[in-house]
């Protein structure tokens, strides 16, 4: 099943990328596809997607997340950081990019805990993923196209 579904997510992103004018490079093409094995209701970290693209660098997986131009198709919202927080979306750290990828991970069923209020507004300060939702992709090790 596992190869199966690197070949639908291939076809996929690859479908995708056929149809736009923007220039996607061969290594956010494979951060689209693993993003793609993701399945709704369940999240997987930057550091995970590093390790299965052979990538050191969460960082640049976040960097090709950030520029993403089939959200939420392939699902860049359904990865969060090594300490299960929220982590990023569309470049932003806080604010309505942040709340709106949580209330898209809370639509699919992930469950969303949150730690801590702000001092001067008191708002909520962390969201955190619980440890359930994660998903592990070990299974797609060697899988991916160059």
């Amino acid at each position: 099943m596992s190869k199966k579904a690197v070949q639908l997510a291939t076809t996929f992103v690859d479908n995708k990328i056929a149809n736009i004018t923007k220039t996607v490079t061969p290594f956010q093409r494979r951060v689209y596809i693993a993003t793609s094995l993701v399945p709704k209701g369940k999240v997987t970290t930057y550091k995970a997607l590093g390790q299965l693209l052979s990538c050191g660098s969460a960082q640049a997986i976040g960097q090709a997340l950030r520029n993403n131009p089939f959200a939420p198709e392939v699902p860049c919202h359904r990865v969060v950081s090594a300490a299960l927080h929220l982590g990023g979306f569309h470049g932003h750290s806080s604010g309505e990019f942040i709340d709106r990828k949580r209330k898209m991970l809370e639509e699919e069923g992930v469950e969303i805990e949150t730690k801590g209020k702000r001092k001067k507004t008191g708002e909520d300060a962390k969201h955190a993923v619980g440890k359930e939702s994660v998903v592990g992709l070990a299974e797609y090790s060697g899988m991916l196209p160059q």
